[in-house]
Parts: structure tokens; C-alpha cells; sequence
């Protein structure tokens, strides 16, 4: 009762809600259609400001696929850590490296990746050498049989986001042996991301420059912000909102929640996530949520109730079945559906803007790692830092 008297004292149709790292489809649905209720359309999944091509999946998805890795005897790394961001398919790089002398170019911050790499620059401003074959790397990737981009999301989490997504795209076109396979492979760090962005959960009123313009927005409206499970993002953001919490090891933002309304873990419910290819996976509920916890998607069909706004579900079949009828993508279990053509090419010019990785500590790097005491343990003894 007291979140429907704010929302209603705040404007219904100022109403925010932002998702997390772990936020599952399910979630995002419903709160989407909430919103919708309330003629509200202020939602984003984008809080480390990364930046899309609208209506082109292929700007924020894996499009050659993870298993083309090894394949690869070419490899150029823009603005991605993969040894961190995605240990598992960098141990493919390593695996097509050795079993086919992958050559591997790195835009970005020297690293340790575990295998030897051209480093090209720190800067993005190189792209302007490589989209005008000015680059020595330019040979390596044009002689290649089966040459990749990997675009991490350190490379384009800035305003000029959507300049450096279309110039990799025209390197992309210009590599690009086989019309079934797009080259171009972005890698989001999240497991939410992908499926959040394929259900167009964001506003293109917060593009390059997420918590400015969301901060814009709150100081103008003061509205109620719903953060499902966001802990990773800037609070004096919400000086003067009012907010609601739905997550659970009561990580960084329940601390400045006028509410908090307790979810389960990925491990308490049974969830669905689109992988960084666009394939469709469903988990399987290990135990029974801790305490009061709630899924998300119920306490947006009580808080519909109140509002008189009934979403069309009252259970996960029924929202799942709704869900797949509005976006068919969703039904397809455990396959993905490739799109080999490159929509977006253009050759930007680029200018001098620095790397740096989203990823500070491999270790403690979200809500459940960050309550882990083996994971601080690792985080002072490996990372040398105190936690």
C-alpha cells in the first residue's frame, strides 16, 4: 500500500525500474508490462552505460557463435578483458591459439590473457588505422580463413558508443569470409543483458550517458525507482527518488532502499536468461527461497492488482506462455539463431579515448560474490587488496 500511495503521489507515469546482473527474463517481462500499466516506458538494463545500435540484435550479441572461437586463426580484442570477463571462452582463445597459431591483436591496457597478443594501442582512436588499412594487423586479419572481433562492452560504455559499434562494423564487413557468419562478436558481461536488450528493455533517453540522463530524470520527476537486484551504479543518483529494492544478500543498495522487498537467488527459482549468442537456457530451482522472499514476477502481479492494472498471468505458465507468444525468440530452448549479415557499417572517426575495464576485481564482482568470504579471502591474498 505504501509503494501504490507513492507511485500515485510521484506520477505513475514517472515511475523507473532498472535491472541487474542476475535479473531473469521472467522479471523482466513483468515488470516491462507493470510498467507499461503505468503508462511508464523508464526502463533500462544498460547501467554500465553500454551502448547499442537500436533495433539491431547484432550490436550487443556473440554472432558468430562461442564454439567458432576455435576456429579462429585471426582475433582482434577491442576493449575486452575475456580472462576475466568470460574465463571459460578465453580458455577457447588459449585452445585456438595453440592448435591453430591464432594471431590475436589487442586494443586496451596490456593484460595477462595467458597467451602471447599484438598490442596495438590503449586507445580506440587505432580503429581509425584498421578501418582505413593503415594497420599492420590489417594483413593478419585479411589473410586470415576465419578471422573474429571481440568488442567488449570497456570499449563501448562511452558517448561515442555507437560510432566505435558501426566502425567495428565495417571492419567486420571487411573481414568477413563466409555471409553465414558475422564476424563482429560483442561480449556483455552480464547474464541479463542480452535477453533484457531482445525484450527492447531500455529508453533511448538514457543513450550515452546512462546515469546523467537517469539522474536528470529522478531531480525532475522524483519518482519511484524499482532496482531489481542493481547494485552496481551510482547512488547520488536517487537523492530524490523513492526507492525499492527486490534483491537479496542485501548487497550496496539496500542501503539506501525506503523499501525492501526480499527475492530469492538465481538458485531458489527457477529462471530464464538469453546466453551472449542469444540462446535461450532455463535454470532449475536447487532449494526453496530463504525467509519472505518473493519471486519478482508475483510481486509485480500483486502490485498490478492494486492498481487494477491485472497482468494476464497468475502463475509461471502462464507468464511463460504469454512470454513466447509476444516474443517466439523465447521459446526455442538451448538453440540460437545466428544472423550472419553485418546491419550496421560506417567508418567514424574515433578519437582518443583511453580503455579502461569494467572489471576492477575478478573475485568480488557482484552481490553474491561480494558476500562470499572465500571470495574476499582471494580478493586480499591473490588481488593484494583489502576487502
Amino acid at each position: 500500500e505504501l509503494i501504490k500511495k507513492e507511485i500515485t503521489k510521484r506520477g505513475k507515469e514517472n515511475t523507473v525500474f532498472l535491472s541487474g546482473k542476475f535479473t531473469d527474463i521472467e522479471t523482466l517481462y513483468s515488470s516491462q508490462n507493470f510498467s507499461h500499466s503505468l503508462k511508464s516506458k523508464n526502463y533500462d538494463c544498460r547501467f554500465d552505460n553500454a551502448q547499442i545500435i537500436d533495433n539491431s540484435s547484432s550490436s550487443y550479441k556473440f554472432n558468430s557463435t562461442i564454439q567458432e572461437i576455435e576456429k579462429a586463426d585471426a582475433i582482434l580484442l577491442i576493449g575486452s578483458n575475456p580472462r576475466w570477463e568470460a574465463a571459460v571462452l578465453n580458455a577457447r582463445i588459449r585452445k585456438a591459439y595453440i592448435e591453430n597459431n591464432c594471431k590475436i591483436g589487442l586494443i586496451g591496457p596490456k593484460l595477462d590473457l595467458t597467451y602471447n597478443y599484438h598490442h596495438l594501442s590503449d586507445s580506440l582512436d587505432y580503429l581509425n588505422k584498421l578501418s582505413n588499412n593503415k594497420s599492420e594487423f590489417n594483413k593478419v586479419l585479411k589473410s586470415a580463413k576465419n578471422p573474429l572481433i571481440i568488442l567488449g562492452t570497456s570499449a563501448i560504455n562511452n558517448d561515442h558508443g555507437k560510432k566505435i559499434l558501426e566502425t567495428a562494423g565495417l571492419i567486420a564487413k571487411k573481414i568477413q569470409k563466409n555471409k553465414n557468419i558475422n564476424p563482429l562478436n560483442i561480449l556483455n558481461q552480464d547474464i541479463s543483458r542480452v535477453g533484457a536488450l531482445d525484450l527492447k528493455f531500455y529508453n533511448k533517453k538514457f543513450d550515452n550517458d546512462y546515469n546523467k540522463q537517469l539522474k536528470k530524470h529522478i531531480d525532475k520527476t522524483k519518482p519511484v525507482v524499482f532496482l531489481m537486484g542493481l547494485d552496481e551504479i551510482n547512488f547520488s543518483t536517487f537523492e530524490n527518488a523513492f526507492v525499492v529494492y527486490l534483491g537479496h544478500h542485501g548487497d550496496v543498495s539496500a542501503s539506501i532502499a525506503d523499501i525492501i522487498l526480499p527475492t530469492p537467488a538465481y538458485t531458489e527459482k527457477s529462471s530464464t536468461y538469453m546466453n551472449i549468442e542469444g540462446r535461450v537456457i532455463q535454470t532449475t530451482k536447487c532449494h526453496n527461497p530463504i525467509g519472505e522472499a518473493k519471486e519478482e514476477w508475483k510481486i509485480f502481479r500483486v502490485l498490478s492488482d492494486l492498481f487494477e492494472k491485472n497482468l494476464n498471468f497468475n502463475n509461471l505458465g502462464e507468464l511463460r506462455n504469454e512470454l513466447t507468444s509476444t516474443y517466439g525468440q523465447f521459446a526455442l530452448l538451448n538453440e540460437v539463431n545466428s544472423i550472419g549479415e553485418i546491419t550496421f557499417a560506417k567508418n567514424n572517426k574515433i578519437e582518443n579515448i583511453k580503455i579502461k575495464y569494467n572489471i576492477e576485481n575478478f573475485y568480488m564482482n557482484d552481490s553474491i560474490s561480494r558476500s562470499s568470504e572465500t571470495m574476499a579471502k582471494c580478493t586480499k591474498d591473490i588481488l593484494n587488496k583489502a576487502a
